[in-house]
């Protein structure tokens, strides 16, 4: 196989490689990387000149520019409860669980609430494996209406647990909260 046919597969796998090692940018920033480094290919393909892209994929290349002050690397990985019950309207409440800048990851993250449906009640989402010993995270969520989830249209919170401690709580806030804290070292006794 060649050509383009061969090149889709070898270039998402280079996109791939590149997000494992710089998980959280938006396409457009992967791509732009991927373009400035790209090896020129006119000179090897006469008559072709400004005619083939970017050039070839340049793997090693591509992942050291996106690595460039990314922290990814193993840890001491644990896994998350993001406990949440809405108020009377649960489709307006989301949430996102993000890093803190500048420590390593396991890669599973961000992770995002479910679509909430029903008032009142308790929802937990759990990853395995998500959080990293040591490491700060922040939970942000938004309310679309603005009046949060707790207490003029019902009583609702939420928490965020690991080891079954509660590292983060709340519910009464407007249009949005971040809550930020850090996994113990060591598991809760």
């Amino acid at each position: 196989m060649s050509g383009t046919s061969m090149a889709c597969p070898v270039v998402a796998g280079v996109l791939a490689l590149m997000m494992s090692h710089a998980p959280y940018q938006d396409a457009s920033y992967y791509l732009a990387k991927l373009q400035e480094t790209a090896a020129d290919v006119d000179a090897d393909n006469p008559g072709y000149e400004g005619k083939l892209g970017a050039g070839m994929a340049d793997a090693a290349a591509a992942v050291a520019a996106v690595s460039a002050g990314a922290a990814f690397c193993p840890c001491d990985a644990v896994d998350v409860d993001v406990v949440l019950k809405p108020d009377n309207y649960p489709d307006e409440v989301s949430w996102k669980l993000l890093p803190a800048s500048g420590h390593c990851e396991t890669g599973l993250l961000p992770i995002v609430s479910p679509t909430y449906t029903a008032a009142l009640t308790e929802v937990t989402t759990s990853t395995a494996g998500a959080l990293c010993r040591g490491a700060s995270y922040t939970l942000r969520l938004e309310d679309a209406y603005g009046d949060g989830i707790c207490c003029t249209t019902g009583s609702g919170y939420y928490r965020v647990e690991v080891d079954g401690a509660v590292l983060a709580s709340g519910g009464t806030y407007a249009d949005e909260e971040e809550a930020t804290f850090t996994v113990p070292m060591m598991p809760n006794p």
